[in-house]
């Protein structure tokens, strides 16, 4: 996340690249930083990273921006209110961590087999998820953007799509 794990240059290098690379979709939170306040965080700290880069650069009119808003810094865990309200499909919000470990055991056995990264097979998977509008996917640095960028040429099999559904499901 710009400001926390990023520092300012590099921020701007990943904003610069996913731009040029066609990227126009950033999505934030004022919020993120509300879960690290032991380490100087403050809400806020991205989109002002963010806002800094496209005054810098002049392309506001390039790049939609969606800001997903200010919610309480009072969440009790992790797995907490936060998430119950967010993923509701999940029965009370918390992550079925079985199920999680074999939709990751599912996407290393495709990304080993095709020798790409699990998130360019993750992203790609998502996209093709009919209750899926476009997947979310974060680059702090450039160095994670190729990987990011790639899900959009993968082909998947069939076989390949029963797997990951399977081990979702």
């Amino acid at each position: 996340m710009f400001g926390w794990t990023a520092d300012k240059a590099q921020s701007f290098e990943a904003l610069d690249a996913y731009l040029a690379a066609g990227g126009n979709f950033i999505d934030t939170s004022d919020s993120y930083m509300n879960y690290f306040p032991e380490q100087g965080n403050e809400p806020g700290q991205s989109e002002t990273i963010i806002g800094n880069w496209l005054a810098a650069r002049g392309n506001r009119e390039d790049v939609i921006g969606r800001n997903q808003g200010r919610r309480p810094p009072a969440v009790h865990g992790r797995c907490g209110r936060h998430h119950q309200s967010h993923l509701p499909g999940l029965g009370g919000g918390y992550a079925d961590t079985e199920r999680g470990v074999k939709v990751l055991d599912a996407l290393e056995q495709v990304a080993t087999a095709r020798c790409v990264e699990m998130a360019i097979v993750a992203l790609a998977w998502l996209a093709q998820q009919p209750t899926v509008t476009a997947p979310i996917a974060s680059a702090r640095i450039v160095e994670q953007l190729p990987a990011l960028l790639a899900a959009h040429d993968l082909q998947r099999s069939d076989a390949e799509l029963q797997t990951l559904t399977a081990a979702s499901s």
